[in-house]
């Protein structure tokens, strides 16, 4: 099987959601539901994830439950995040709740809990199935991210630029921070 890598850009959304809610449907994207994701995110006691920007993350939502990792980013000065990424599929919130003291059981330090309100809306563009989602963190702000996973990261990272130029987004706020980032520096303040 061919790895797997998330191609995302995420910038700052400044404006009311509707228009560019407006635009997607224009542009042939198919509207998901609204799903809230709740995340704890975890580092090791010798790294520091923050520093070394590395995700270890139990997800939960209505529908969907899981465990991943993401490898430490290398390239700071990239505009479009590129990482292989690694998901263990959580059957009920029981599993989500062993996870969550498994990791603290080997010595894992709980970070932060991140609650997003996600919008996903989807399309195939040169053959790359496009995710693009609106992202609401009460109390933080709202984002928005074009992703696509692909095992050709190269390409996927030219579609996801000519997406976000179709679109119009790139006048907005590039953003490279993760959202556990996010919201451990709102939280500081």
């Amino acid at each position: 099987m061919a790895k797997l890598y998330e191609v995302e850009v995420k910038r700052k959304l400044e404006t009311d959601k509707e228009p560019l809610i407006a635009a997607l449907l224009e542009h042939g994207y198919t509207q998901g539901e609204m799903v809230i994701e709740t995340d704890d995110y975890y580092s090791r006691t010798d790294v520091d994830y923050m520093k070394t920007v590395e995700c270890l993350r139990v997800r939960n939502t209505a529908k969907k439950r899981e465990i991943t990792y993401k490898p430490p980013t290398t390239d700071f000065t990239a505009t479009t995040t590129i990482k292989e990424e690694k998901n263990l599929s959580l059957s009920n919130e029981k599993d989500v709740e062993i996870a969550k003291d498994l990791l603290l059981a080997i010595g894992m330090v709980h970070l932060v809990t991140v609650e997003k309100h996600r919008q996903s809306f989807t399309k195939s563009y040169k053959n790359h199935d496009v995710t693009i989602t609106i992202d609401s963190l009460p109390g933080v702000g709202d984002y928005i991210e074009v992703e696509i996973l692909s095992s050709d990261p190269t390409e996927a990272e030219i579609a996801v630029s000519e997406v976000e130029a179709e679109l119009s987004l790139k006048s907005m706020p590039l953003v490279t921070l993760p959202y556990r980032d996010i919201v451990m520096q709102s939280e500081n303040v």
